[in-house]
């Protein structure tokens, strides 16, 4: 998917973890994934512009209130992006639905549907789920979910691995631990796509010599 690789003799490290393999090469800055057909970057990008909420002219139950919106990006495996930024607060009027406009698009060939978050009425910082736009073109939607209806809050550790030079990757814990030498990148639990932001481990032995490799054994990682 868009991706083209110089002429190497340096080795690729690769594992698999369920029906995907994972690849890095030194001189890469990134994580490959594949499967039996293709390959792409590993992680998805989360959004760069805010969307826009606002009452709707239809009728509807959603809450009165003052409420703020992210979405996220999703892949036809449910690999999800972290949030984008957060929106303008709109003042929700009573018994009316909720539609949201300038839903961005992603340029990821992955990516095939958006989904929608927004606040409990009169709160900030945490986003729940309403709705889905379920491709990868339209830029607005309309929703009447009410607050006992509302999800699971937006993934907001679903961070795109590191853009370091990864010499060796592997899997142990249910996770996709990769390094560069210096540290050790672990990803979200069941979850090799997202790297939280505190899964970085640094080891700085006093010989100065780097890590060259990593690798499970049984309960341990090496």
């Amino acid at each position: 998917m868009s991706l083209a690789f110089s002429t190497s003799n340096v080795a690729w490290r690769s594992v698999q973890y369920k029906d995907y393999g994972y690849a890095v090469r030194p001189d890469l800055n990134y994580i490959i994934r594949f499967d039996i057909t293709n390959y792409w970057k590993n992680g998805i990008a989360a959004p760069t512009t805010d969307a826009v909420g606002a009452t709707s002219a239809a009728a509807g139950a959603v809450e009165a209130g003052d409420y703020y919106g992210v979405y996220t990006f999703v892949d036809a495996d449910g690999v999800e992006s972290a949030p984008s930024p957060v929106s303008a607060k709109w003042t929700q009027g009573a018994a009316k639905k909720v539609d949201w406009s300038s839903v961005d698009v992603s340029t990821n060939p992955r990516v095939v549907a958006r989904n929608l978050y927004r606040t409990l009425p009169g709160q900030t910082g945490e986003y729940f789920y309403v709705g889905q736009i379920a491709d990868n073109t339209t830029t607005t939607a309309t929703e009447n979910v009410t607050v006992p209806e509302m999800g699971d809050l937006a993934p907001v550790d679903n961070l795109v691995p590191p853009t370091v030079n990864y010499l060796d990757i592997d899997i142990a814990f249910e996770r996709l631990w990769g390094t560069d030498g210096s540290f050790v990148y672990g990803s979200a639990a069941e979850d090799p796509d997202s790297f939280p932001a505190e899964n970085v481990y640094a080891f700085a032995p006093d010989d100065g010599q780097s890590i060259t490799a990593i690798r499970r054994l049984r309960s341990s990682l090496m």
